[in-house]
């Protein structure tokens, strides 16, 4: 009798959970096994409904489903949590069909992703500016994503072909989309890593008026985009 590992034998079991054939002959009874796999593609659907609710809306239950199963199958979650099954979903609506009669439909599944996950972070705490924060490293909060979108999907839901700056946080109770200037998301961009207060200063002042520069701090700071470390 063959002996499989027991990584062997997870992974078969999730390629057949997901509704793929295994290779190395491993729960191949589908009579049996089709339980188990309904079960998970019904969960499965349960939570990218409710991470991708606007997507969903758009498109409708029976296409939603359909979608649902093939990005199952292109993108078999490798993940201990549902909560990260989300994870490729944008980027495979670029490259799925359904794009074809939805144009818009991957800008707004990320935009939706960015804030399931922001909501999912933890909450920054309030800023407070001091005299030695000049000394310190700044950087994009980790509740905070930068989004740079070909469809103004945040607006409408007939959006347009516009090339779109935007920025989801998680303040103190809800999560936000706050609309960019193509700079100020160039200079977000470029702390997603912390990096040197004083630096980072001094650079944007180089790009920018010191009364824009003071104005996207503030409301940096307010919003909780950016923190001190």
């Amino acid at each position: 009798m063959e002996r499989f590992s027991l990584k062997q034998v997870q992974q078969q079991f999730l390629r057949a959970l997901s509704g793929n054939v295994s290779p190395i002959g491993l729960f191949t009874d589908s009579t049996h096994f089709s339980i188990y796999q309904n079960s998970y593609y019904f969960t499965a659907q349960s939570v990218l409904k409710m991470d991708f609710e606007k997507t969903a809306r758009v498109l409708g239950a029976n296409e939603f489903s359909n979608l649902v199963r093939r990005y199952q199958t292109h993108y078999p979650s490798r993940s201990w949590t549902l909560g990260l099954l989300g994870e490729h979903f944008s980027a495979f609506l670029r490259i799925d069909r359904i794009r074809r009669r939805v144009p818009f439909i991957a800008a707004l599944a990320e935009w939706e992703w960015a804030i399931t996950t922001a909501s999912q972070a933890a909450t920054p705490s309030p800023l407070k500016v001091r005299e030695d924060v000049f000394k310190k490293s700044i950087r994009l909060s980790p509740a905070a994503h930068i989004l740079k979108l070909q469809w103004n999907v945040h607006r409408s839901v007939a959006p347009k072909r516009i090339k779109t700056y935007l920025a989801v946080v998680r303040n103190q109770v809800c999560v936000e989309t706050l609309e960019l200037q193509p700079q100020e998301h160039r200079l977000l961009e470029s702390i997603k890593n912390p990096v040197s207060t004083e630096s980072f200063l001094n650079f944007v002042a180089k790009q920018t008026t010191a009364t824009k520069l003071k104005k996207w701090i503030t409301r940096w700071s307010q919003n909780n985009l950016i923190q001190f470390e």
